[in-house]
């Protein structure tokens, strides 16, 4: 499992500065962050590849309810990072297009969508983890103790 947490979290620190950069871009209006941060994603997507099948091959039978809910707060994690992106940039670019009511609305959809995909997901999956963890660890005490 160490090894998957680790490569989750290796993947988690290449999605973040791949956020970053593209919230960089946006807000010092200059295009090259921005594509400097769609390097990176790409990166993040050939990591994933190559890290996560790997690591999840190493997990035990008894931990794949584990490390499965792990991907999945990994996942949440990413969709929250990103609408939490998705609705700086629209802030700096609110400061441009104040008066267009269909901009308005983009920023109603992100927000709505941070609210209920992005924390609600992190704090769903993130329990739904710590709930399957500690069955997995119950389970092999029992199967210890008998």
């Amino acid at each position: 499992m160490g090894r998957l947490y680790n490569s989750l979290f290796v993947l988690l620190l290449v999605f973040s500065a791949a956020m970053s950069f593209v919230t960089l871009g946006v807000y010092v209006s200059q295009w090259w962050w921005s594509v400097i941060g769609m390097a990176i994603l790409l990166v993040f997507f050939a990591l994933g590849g190559l890290l996560v099948p790997s690591a999840q091959k190493a997990v035990a039978p008894a931990d794949r309810a584990t490390a499965s809910a792990a991907l999945q707060v990994l996942g949440a994690v990413c969709a929250c990072e990103f609408f939490i992106m998705a609705i700086v940039t629209w802030v700096v670019g609110n400061k441009t297009l104040f008066d267009n009511n269909a901009y308005q609305a983009l920023g109603l959809i992100l927000f709505l969508g941070l609210i209920g995909i992005g924390i609600q997901g992190v704090l769903f999956t993130l329990a739904r983890f710590v709930y399957v963890r500690n069955e997995a660890r119950v389970e092999r005490a029992h199967h210890a103790v008998a």
